[in-house]
């Protein structure tokens, strides 16, 4: 929760908003940007002013709102404002996610009100498919910024993913998804008569790579859209600035 007019901010060694006493009542905010979500104790009167300033303002329907939509880890106690137009609230921040595996795929269809979701884990090299309610879209997006919802059924197989690895439950509570993760296909060679990249014309961009360990120098051509995607298998690959990037590095001979 976070009131865009602050003027100052003071900490509380406590949670000052357990437990609200009449005329006061629980209301809380979840700041996606931040990470965070604050409750508060408000006279139902100032709802509307203080709604001028945080946007995502909404009465509680239990005493412990954060936790509810996955926040149970308090953080801190502030009070914002000054003079009549003050508020102190507890910040609390999301669970740490915990990981349930699945026997089966859980995602390969989804039925109406949920949609197909996707993201790519470029760093570990997944790909996951979940089928999620819009509305709780923005939600999920502050713990996976990838997420992306899909135009198609295989999104992952789409994206070169096509290899089910496994389905597994993150979070818990209100705050819990299954996934099914999917690996990239298996690299595939296949010999050619002759050189394919020596120039490369657009959309595509000249790349190359040295695979010091075999002592090889690779170029090629790629969209650099696609560029993200072949990272993942060649972790040297690298944008060329000349159209000779393996002879300008040492690796003048033409190899296969």
């Amino acid at each position: 929760m976070r009131v865009t007019l602050v003027l100052a901010a003071g900490l509380a060694a406590a949670p000052c908003c357990k437990q609200c006493t009449q005329p006061q009542n629980k209301y809380h905010s979840v700041d996606s940007k931040h990470g965070h979500c604050g409750e508060t104790c408000l006279e139902d009167s100032k709802y509307g002013l203080y709604k001028i300033f945080e946007p995502n303002l909404t009465k509680s329907n239990s005493s412990t709102p954060c936790a509810d939509f996955g926040f149970s880890v308090y953080d801190s106690t502030e009070t914002h404002g000054f003079g009549p137009v003050k508020d102190t609230l507890d910040l609390y921040d999301p669970a740490p996610p915990t990981v349930t595996p699945e026997e089966s795929p859980c995602c390969q269809t989804c039925t109406a009100p949920q949609s197909k979701y996707h993201s790519v884990d470029a760093a570990h090299g997944h790909c996951g498919e979940t089928c999620l309610k819009d509305s709780n879209y923005w939600l999920f997006k502050i713990f996976e910024p990838n997420l992306t919802k899909s135009t198609s059924e295989t999104p992952c197989s789409d994206l070169g993913f096509p290899t089910y690895d496994s389905t597994e439950t993150h979070g818990f509570g209100k705050l819990s998804d299954t996934l099914d993760l999917y690996d990239p296909a298996a690299p595939t060679v296949t010999p050619e008569d002759s050189p394919c990249c020596q120039t490369c014309t657009a959309p595509q961009s000249k790349y190359h790579s040295v695979d010091a360990a075999h002592g090889h120098c690779g170029e090629t051509c790629l969209k650099d859209s696609n560029y993200w995607l072949f990272k993942i298998f060649e972790p040297n690959l690298t944008k060329s600035t000349s159209e000779t990037p393996c002879s300008d590095l040492g690796f003048p001979t033409y190899d296969s």
